[in-house]
């Protein structure tokens, strides 16, 4: 199941455009640029389950390529507390891919990519980014699986709150 989403502006331009301008010049969005990475991925995000169970999912990423984006799919897998794969209570499905529709011009940082109620499990609390396809609209696609995913992130970047690539393992005793 493919969940669709409409971008909505929530920061003023102002803002949005001085982020931009901060993160195009860290160590390593110049970097990944330099080596041809066409997406940075700068957070991932899972909301607090609402009064329903639905538990929503939020992206945060830039266009490094001079290339049009068309779309973006996020494969992730929510998990529990525990540590343990979470299954929606509607539908039982687990893994969702998520797509973000375009354009997303060269170099765009896009601050909010939210997709409402992926899952109902009030369980859920961490996810993981199984692999990032990305659509331009040329036709031409790149597609980044879990051993690739750290070239497309990172921890460091002081925009991020979190690390995409951060495990939902247990990590009490």
């Amino acid at each position: 199941m493919i969940l669709k989403f409409r971008f909505y502006l929530l920061l003023p331009l102002i803002v949005l455009q001085g982020c931009a301008n901060t993160l195009q010049n860290h160590p390593d969005v110049v970097s990944a640029r330099a080596n041809g990475v066409p997406i940075f991925i700068y957070g991932k995000y899972v909301d607090t389950p609402n009064s329903a169970g639905g538990v929503g999912v939020k992206f945060r990423f830039q266009n490094l390529s001079e290339k049009t984006i068309k779309y973006v799919y996020f494969e992730v897998v929510p998990y529990n507390e525990v540590g343990d794969v979470a299954h929606s209570e509607i539908g039982r499905k687990s893994r969702a891919i998520l797509e973000y529709t375009g354009p997303v011009n060269a170099n765009e940082y896009v601050p909010t990519a939210y997709w409402e109620n992926v899952w109902y499990n009030s369980q859920i609390n961490c996810i993981e980014l199984k692999s990032v396809k990305v659509e331009f609209i040329n036709g031409d696609l790149r597609v980044f699986g879990e051993d690739e995913l750290r070239r497309v992130s990172t921890k460091n970047t002081q925009m991020l709150i979190g690390d995409i690539t951060e495990s939902c393992d247990y990590k009490g005793e």
